[in-house]
């Protein structure tokens, strides 16, 4: 299944639901760094290519750059939404990702 189509399908679900324009932009934006990601560094475009390592590698380039823990959560989640819904209630990415800020 194509990424790109995806994302417009799970945006789509987010509005008929009713989820604030804010929110929906948040994800919409969110979403297209996580494909421009995949694609520009594994050549990835379709969901059943996608692995949760993929994920981890975002997450650690993100550490890298210097995103707050709070940003990378907050990117996770949306994508973890997303999977959910691509993979009809089976989420490709599991809650062991969470990202703590080291005291």
């Amino acid at each position: 299944m194509e990424l790109e189509w995806l994302v417009k399908e799970f945006l789509f679900d987010c509005q008929a639901r009713n989820l604030s324009h804010r929110t929906v932009e948040n994800y919409k934006k969110q979403l297209r760094y996580f494909l421009d990601y995949l694609s520009s560094n594994h050549n990835i475009t379709t969901l059943e290519d996608m692995k949760p390592k993929h994920l981890k590698e975002y997450i650690v380039t993100l550490q890298r750059k210097g995103n707050k823990a709070s940003y990378i959560n907050d990117l996770f989640n949306c994508l973890n939404k997303h999977s959910v819904y691509g993979y009809k209630n089976t989420p490709l990415f599991t809650a062991g990702c969470d990202v703590r800020q080291n005291h």
